[in-house]
């Protein structure tokens, strides 16, 4: 979806925005809480049989970080 308006406009305004290959549902917020699950983010996902999990435990926001840098590092950016 990075070519897509949602990816566009966040790199109109100067977020990076890179593309690859990856299935990871999850943010981090604060860099205490990690939200992360199944569900789709997007308004069909919470009407179907979708789960999420909410840790507010700043350790494991920073592993959770950590490892999104590392595979956000691998992509390439989008054009």
């Amino acid at each position: 979806f990075a070519n897509d308006a949602p990816a566009l406009s966040l790199a109109a305004g100067g977020v990076e925005i890179r593309k690859g290959r990856i299935h990871s549902k999850m943010m981090v917020i604060d860099k205490e809480l990690v939200i992360t699950g199944s569900a789709n983010w997007s308004k069909n996902a919470w009407q179907n049989n979708e789960n999420s999990l909410w840790i507010s435990e700043r350790a494991v926001a920073n592993q959770y970080s950590e490892e999104f840098s590392r595979v956000f590092a691998k992509m390439r950016p989008i054009e």
